[in-house]
């Protein structure tokens, strides 16, 4: 089932979470310093917030997505850097987005939707709903997949 932008929000900010909880405070490389450490708080903090209003539209909780996943960022790259060989920075990176969720979105149309058409429609397809606005949505792959077997979308 395709995962909404409520869930994708709480699962990164999870995942902030553990990010958060294993980084130690100091000077060393692979440290933070406080000032960086306290903003990406603040960040996830500020997406939680957002995730506590479950009736926010999705935009609200896509934007606060792309934040947290900045602020994610920002903070990985402000770590104290290591002398050590480019590999271990590259191991670092690969982990910590591995750990964040894939946002990976395919833009789809509706089987015979007219150019210039306005409206919203939407698919009831096994066990879930998927919405369309002017014949058109942003899908999982998976789901887009699904829905092309299925003879709904081009």
């Amino acid at each position: 089932m395709a995962k909404s932008k409520l869930d994708k929000l709480l699962e990164a900010i999870e995942a902030a979470e553990k990010i958060k909880n294993e980084m130690v405070i100091g000077e060393d490389p692979g440290q933070s310093k406080k000032e960086s450490f306290d903003k990406f708080v603040d960040a996830i903090e500020t997406a939680g917030a957002v995730a506590a209003v479950t009736d926010n539209e999705p935009a609200v909780f896509d934007e606060a997505l792309n934040n947290l996943i900045a602020a994610v960022k920002g903070f990985k790259e402000s770590a104290n850097q290591d002398t050590e060989s480019e590999d271990k920075e590259q191991h670092h990176e690969t982990v910590v987005e591995s750990e964040m969720p894939s946002l990976e979105l395919k833009e789809v149309i509706l089987k015979g939707w007219v150019d210039g058409k306005k409206g919203t429609h939407s698919i009831h397809l096994k066990n879930r709903i998927v919405s369309f606005v002017d014949g058109r949505s942003e899908l999982s792959p998976e789901l887009a997949e699904e829905l092309q077997k299925a003879g709904y979308i081009e």
